[in-house]
């Protein structure tokens, strides 16, 4: 229970990760193709992308739950995570863009949030 408690921050994200990963195996092209989209954002919701999802937030959360979130592996569980969700957020910015959307849409909000927490648990969370 002293894991749970202690990573908690981590096991949340890594199932948000996990969860992100089922989204887009379960739904056929999460993400709408306005015209003019680039090849490789077309193909980020893609069943490979959906089971790494799967595979880092099942990762994530198995080792947030153990004793063996060290040091070491907090930092590459933070480079992986930020990597990640930079990189969905870039993309889900550059789809409201190349949509001519005049708000960014909820997923690039909540995307930009997770980027934020995930920055600001590494710097100010709970270190062992």
């Amino acid at each position: 229970m002293k894991y749970v408690r202690e990573n908690r921050f981590w096991t949340i994200t890594g199932l948000e990760t996990f969860i992100l990963g089922m989204l887009f195996g379960l739904e056929n092209n999460f993400i709408d193709q306005p015209p003019h989209m680039p090849v490789f954002v077309k193909l980020v919701d893609d069943p490979p992308f959906a089971i790494v999802l799967m595979i880092v937030g099942f990762y994530v959360t198995l080792i947030s739950l153990s004793k063996h979130f060290t040091e070491a592996n907090k930092a590459v569980v933070t480079f992986t995570l930020l990597f990640i969700w930079t990189f969905y957020f870039i993309i889900f910015l550059l789809h409201d863009i190349v949509g001519s959307f005049t708000i960014p849409r909820y997923t690039t909000i909540i995307t930009g949030f997770i980027v934020l927490r995930v920055m600001v648990e590494s710097v100010w969370g709970v270190s062992h």
